[in-house]
């Protein structure tokens, strides 16, 4: 008697549709949209906050608070080279600083990019 493989026990799951490309989501039962596919509402207060400064920062009118994010880091540290102190280990710790911390903020925005997707079906 052949054995069922993989694919095919994973046909005969409940909802017998695969919602891979599109369609309802698994933790709202809306449908996916592309925009607000992930639920607002998970059971980690974090993730909740970072998925909802992400998407408030997705919009178009946050392009330029977006643009001037990205450069505060440069100017800050032209800034602080002309101004404060010029000297080599201030300038390398400063500059170690800002990176860091821009660094920090990109990992942010990916986690929330993470978090914003479909969980998907049980199957996945």
């Amino acid at each position: 008697m052949p054995t069922r493989d993989d694919i095919e026990e994973m046909d005969n799951l409940a909802g017998t549709v695969d919602f891979e490309m599109g369609g309802p989501d698994s933790m709202d039962g809306k449908d996916d949209d592309e925009k607000n596919s992930a639920p607002f509402c998970t059971n980690d207060p974090y993730a909740d906050y970072i998925m909802k400064v992400y998407r408030s920062f997705q919009t178009d009118s946050m392009f330029v608070v977006k643009a001037v994010m990205v450069a505060a880091g440069p100017a800050a540290i032209l800034l602080f080279a002309m101004f404060i102190s010029s000297a080599a280990s201030t300038l390398i710790a400063f500059v170690t600083l800002v990176v860091s911390l821009m660094f920090v903020a990109l990992s942010l925005n990916m986690l929330g990019w993470i978090l914003d997707k479909d969980i998907g079906p049980r199957s996945m």
